[in-house]
């Protein structure tokens, strides 16, 4: 139970066994549960919370215990929930290296579905149990080869837990980096149009660092004027101001209002 956006209310929140938050006022008398939407902003304010406590339990998720497929030239990262056995998962596998190519990267976490695949588990520990992960869990849904691996200690099982925490009841079930949620299948063209459409806006530190902006039109009496300044020829001419102070948070606030996002912006550790 914590403070909320929702004035006189408390925000709870509930993870087990799937994540859900609810409202209660402050008195006690009232409980507030489903969508909750700001109207000034058009935001819903609480899918916006229940995305971003998914975004910390999959970040809480050692890449380590991930079996990860690394573009490149990175630009965007998905984690996935597969099962080795479901065949859209494998469809979704064939198009890695078209993938990678696009700049994303996929960090794979088990979801056996035990009542569709019931030896899907078993695989996935072996898979997990390998000494490459990447190359098992490929071989496997290439060319349905298992690799003989010892027994070992695995997260199989608890990643399967945690899908359920996070609501996947099918494969493949894709998670976003501002922790929003896309099941099922899509050719990665698709994918990466889903992903421009769904990701945040990176800051970098807290965003309270300031920077110079000016608005167009404000510059136009002192640019178009030079236009017939014959004395200009490759000269270099600053317009604006001199001083710093518009904070990052305040253009992305700017930047949200005009195109009607809805979006939070993800912070991360400053450069």
């Amino acid at each position: 139970i914590s403070a909320s956006e929702l004035e006189g209310f408390y925000e709870v929140v509930l993870t087990d066994p799937w994540i859900e938050v609810m409202y209660i006022s402050t008195d006690g008398k009232y409980v507030v549960q489903g969508a909750v939407t700001d109207l000034e902003q058009m935001t819903n304010i609480s899918t916006n919370r229940i995305n971003s406590i998914k975004l910390g339990i999959l970040e809480s998720i050692s890449d380590d215990d991930k079996i990860i497929f690394k573009a490149k030239d990175e630009k965007y990262v998905i984690n996935v929930f597969t099962d080795v056995d479901c065949p859209y998962c494998a469809k979704l596998h064939a198009n890695m290296n078209e993938m990678n190519k696009l700049g994303i990267t996929v960090k794979y976490l088990a979801s056996p579905l035990e009542q569709l695949h019931p030896n899907a588990q078993s695989a996935m520990e072996k898979i997990w149990c390998a000494e490459d992960k990447a190359l098992a869990i490929h071989d496997y849904k290439t060319k349905r080869y298992l690799p003989d691996s010892p027994d070992c200690i695995n997260p199989v099982a608890e990643q399967l837990a945690i899908s359920k925490q996070l609501g996947v009841n099918g494969t493949p079930s894709i998670f976003f980096e501002n922790g929003t949620n896309l099941p099922g299948y899509l050719p990665p063209n698709d994918l990466l149009n889903r992903i421009l459409q769904k990701q945040s806006p990176i800051i970098y530190g807290d965003g309270e660092q300031k920077r110079c902006f000016s608005y167009i039109e404000d510059c136009l009496s002192c640019l178009i004027p030079m236009l017939d300044q014959k004395n200009l020829n490759k000269q270099i001419i600053n317009i604006g101001p001199d001083e710093e102070f518009v904070t990052i948070n305040k253009i992305f606030e700017i930047c949200s209002n005009v195109t009607g996002s809805n979006l939070n912006p993800i912070h991360k550790k400053d450069r």
